[in-house]
């Protein structure tokens, strides 16, 4: 029996002195981390170390707790999710703050990159996302980056709002907050980076904070919030496909705590905060599968206005001129609703469907202006001009007024359209995703080749060049990629021949959607609120598309 255990010491032992000798290793306060190498030794990774304490037990909708010093060994290799109802084929745990480091073999100084996955708020992991293609180019090209990827609390278990747990004052300083639990992980993982990714050879004061859809959402919302502004978190930022416009009243704390917080509670005949504590993780995931958004681009759980994490809507806050002014690249793909809507409509959309969709999104009176702009519903390519409506209102249109903001205050914002088309289904188009394969070629199972390959180096070149020196723009780069100026109104539109164009739309923005988009600041007090909203897509079906997305993307 002693012998046994004697070869088992000896055998991890040599487990960790040949981990160490691929310098692989970082002492941090919080223990010791050994990560490991891919097999050309050029690229050193470190999957599933915390940056948090767990959010179990009595941290369950509590702000992150920092974790304490240890000087305790730990191998860096492991992998977990958030719940959720998508089986990634990972481990799922309520224990997921955990964030993966990708570093180049005897990284110094190098700028970091903090990647935020996507997934309506409920779906999605860190994990999805191998940088190892993205890194290998940008080394290869004299650009080496750290790159981080960070897991974040999702469902209910990450923006259930409620009224008892407001009245907790968990925020720094004994602030109120409730509904934010995700956004807080995103912020405290930023912060672990800043404090530790010098030992992985990355610079603390050169952060580049990124994502996409609800990744993207989450970046644009940090850019507002005055944990980030005050505090000068990041020094980039990009966002993806996230610049979506939702109507104000999605971000009252009133009305998430009765769709939340009391549906929860009445669901589970709970009184007390201690008892939605101890409500499985199950129960929530089942809970979270039954909440009914209000449309078709909300979601069952998302961030709130709550008074401490974020003061206003990200539009009224752009508006106002607060937010953390520092250099962005902002970008949609060419069709973004299209994933949403094509298998909604099979593919296919009356003239009266068109009309009854858009009235029940926006109501008769938005709907009536739709049509003074955009023309009354043709008989023939219906559901291309409900695309058109939606992806106006909802991404292009934002996007553009974000970069507007920023050239207001002589701040560079780098504006695109990607626009390149790998499927034949003429509904569908660029939708909602299809970017990503491009960017981590990895994501997608059929791979790149040809001139798809040659624009995926292109793209992660911009890309990269950004995060090194805020500019995307690098030698022999395709085309001099400016940052948006009002008087030229311009974007990079990348596909396989990027260029600058002046973008189309500009009256539909400026005289229309920009105007619905900065006019009501919602209530964060914490009296009840019943919702009556016109609810239509079951959160269930955007699962399922985001799912498709995630998963067959080609």
């Amino acid at each position: 029996m002693n012998q046994r255990i004697v070869l088992s010491l000896i055998g991890l032992l040599l487990v960790l002195l040949v981990a160490l000798s691929q310098q692989a290793s970082v002492t941090l306060t919080q223990g010791i981390y050994i990560g490991n190498q891919t097999s050309d030794g050029q690229l050193n990774y470190w999957y599933g170390i915390p940056y948090a304490q767990q959010p179990i037990g009595s941290l369950r909708w509590k702000p992150p707790q920092p974790l304490s010093a240890s000087t305790n060994v730990n191998i860096a290799n492991y992998k977990v999710v958030c719940p959720q109802n998508l089986n990634l084929g990972i481990q799922q745990s309520e224990a997921c703050l955990y964030l993966n480091v990708y570093s180049p073999v005897n990284a110094n100084n190098l700028p970091v990159f903090i990647w935020i996955h996507g997934g309506a708020f409920t779906i999605g992991s860190s994990l999805q996302f191998d940088p190892s293609d993205w890194m290998s180019i940008a080394s290869n090209n004299s650009l080496p980056i750290v790159m981080v990827t960070i897991n974040y609390r999702l469902g209910l278990l990450g923006f259930l709002a409620d009224t008892e747990l407001f009245n907790e004052n968990s925020g720094e300083n004994g602030k109120k907050t409730t509904g934010n639990y995700g956004l807080l992980d995103q912020i405290h993982a930023i912060k672990w980076v800043k404090e530790n990714i010098a030992k992985f050879g990355g610079n603390p004061n050169l952060i580049t904070v990124g994502g996409q859809s609800a990744g993207g959402f989450t970046t644009r919302a940090l850019l507002t919030s005055p944990l980030v502004v005050e505090s000068q978190l990041f020094q980039r930022a990009m966002v993806s496909s996230g610049s979506i416009w939702f109507s104000s009243d999605l971000f009252s704390m009133e009305k998430a705590i009765n769709s939340t917080g009391n549906y929860v509670r009445s669901n589970q005949s709970c009184t007390t905060v201690q008892c939605l504590r101890d409500v499985s993780v199950s129960t929530l995931l089942l809970l979270t599968s039954n909440i009914v958004p209000k449309n078709i681009l909300t979601n069952a759980a998302n961030p709130i206005v709550d008074g401490y994490v974020l003061t206003d809507t990200p539009d009224n806050n752009f508006a106002k001129g607060y937010f953390l002014k520092v250099p962005l690249i902002i970008g949609t793909v060419s069709n973004e609703t299209t994933y949403f809507t094509c298998p909604l409509f099979n593919y296919y959309a009356s003239v009266s469907q068109v009309e009854n969709f858009l009235t029940a999104q926006y109501g008769s009176s938005i709907f009536s202006k739709i049509v003074q702009f955009y023309g009354p519903v043709p008989s023939t390519q219906s559901i291309q001009y409900l695309n058109n409506v939606f992806n106006d209102a909802a991404f292009r249109c934002s996007s553009r007024r974000d970069s507007v903001q920023y050239a207001n205050r002589g701040i560079p914002s780098y504006l695109y359209n990607f626009n390149r088309n790998l499927i034949s289904n003429q509904c569908l188009g660029v939708y909602h995703g299809l970017d990503l394969v491009f960017l981590f070629p990895a994501f997608s199972p059929y791979g790149l080749f040809g001139v798809d390959k040659i624009l995926s180096k292109q793209m992660i070149l911009y890309w990269t060049n950004f995060i090194v020196s805020g500019n995307p723009n690098y030698n022999n780069s395709p085309s001099q990629w400016n940052s948006y100026s009002t008087l030229k109104d311009n974007e990079l539109s990348i596909d396989l021949t990027s260029q600058q164009v002046t973008i189309t739309s500009i009256d539909v923005c400026t005289q229309f959607w920009d105007k619905l988009a900065v006019t009501y600041s919602p209530s964060i007090s914490n009296s009840s609120f019943v919702n009556g909203a016109t609810r239509i897509i079951p959160y269930r079906f955007i699962v399922l598309l985001v799912a498709i997305v995630m998963i067959v993307i080609p």
